[in-house]
Formats: structure tokens, C-alpha cells, sequence
């Protein structure tokens, strides 16, 4: 299945520690893409794939692109193609530039922001086999930089930013 909507609205952090990706009205078989009206392209431009902004044909590393922009824009704390103008945007998705994520970060490890990148590739067929893989890349690479990440500790963090919150439904 291709989302064709990977966007931080459509990604959920729950309670427990584990993300789930929503709102799957747009989604498609790969075997059976289509698109919905005549020229309509759906989903969120500043999140497509250039593939998916021209109306061309989506697969799974279309929704990598996708991933690889939320991922960019989580380490950045930055817009990566949103613009004023929906041509502004589309033209920023086809202009090719993407800056690394250390421009933003001088922090950030070479291995996160080459990660970040090869999903961003505009060649899909340089960015990862699927989101199996880029999700593979980034345990390894944090195991290596001794960064330690479980849905146990996320979920952790979560309650403590939402304490108030949960304290409230809890009555």
C-alpha cells in the first residue's frame, strides 16, 4: 500500500511509545494506482516526492520522500519546501536543492544526516529499498552512537509531557 499522504498530520505518537501512520483515505494497492480526478494529484505538496508533485507514478519510496521530509524537518526544527505560493513550494520540491540537515545542525552526526538525505534522494531508485530499511538505518546508526531509543522510553517521555492531560481523562 502507498500512503500518498505522509505528513506530520497523518503520524501519530501514542501513549505507549508507538507511532502509528493515519488517515489512509487517500492510500492506493501499488498494483492499482490512479489518480483520483482528472490532474488532481492528492495529498500535502511540501510533503511529496518530486515524482508525486508532477502526477507522475507513486510507489512505496514515494512515501520514503515523504518520511525523509518529516524526518528533515524534525532535526532542523525547519520547513523544508513549504513557501508562500503553492508554486513557490512546487517549485522548491523540482528545484533539486536540498540542503543537509547539519547546515541546521551542526550537532547532528554525519550518519543521521546521510540517512536523511538518501531518503530524499530524487532518484527513488537511490533512496532506500523501502521504509523497512531506512527504519533499519537509523536503530543502527543510533545503537552506534550510543543514543538509546525503545517505545518504552518514548513512551516515558510522553507521559511526562502530557501528565496534566492524561491526569484529566484519568477522572
Amino acid at each position: 500500500i502507498v500512503h500518498r499522504d505522509v505528513s506530520p498530520k497523518n503520524i501519530f505518537v501514542r501513549v505507549d511509545g508507538t507511532s502509528k501512520i493515519g488517515d489512509f483515505g487517500i492510500a492506493k494497492s501499488e498494483r492499482r494506482m490512479s489518480r483520483t480526478q482528472t490532474g488532481a494529484v492528492p495529498g500535502t505538496l511540501a510533503y511529496m516526492a518530486p515524482e508525486q508533485a508532477v502526477g507522475g507514478e507513486v510507489t512505496a519510496a514515494t512515501d520514503q520522500f515523504a518520511l525523509g521530509i518529516v524526518l528533515w524537518e524534525l532535526l532542523t526544527m525547519r520547513r523544508l519546501f513549504k513557501r508562500d505560493t503553492e508554486m513557490a513550494t512546487l517549485e522548491a520540491i523540482m528545484g533539486g536543492q536540498i540542503p543537509r540537515p547539519s547546515r541546521f545542525r551542526e550537532d547532528l552526526p554525519k550518519a543521521i544526516d546521510d540517512i536523511v538525505m538518501k531518503a530524499l534522494h530524487l532518484n527513488r531508485d537511490k533512496r532506500f529499498r523501502d521504509c523497512a530499511e531506512l527504519a533499519l538505518a537509523l536503530e543502527d546508526t543510533l545503537a552506534e552512537l550510543s543514543i538509546f531509543h525503545s517505545a518504552a522510553r518514548l513512551s516515558q517521555y510522553m507521559r511526562r509531557l502530557f501528565a496534566d492531560t492524561l491526569a484529566e481523562e484519568a477522572t
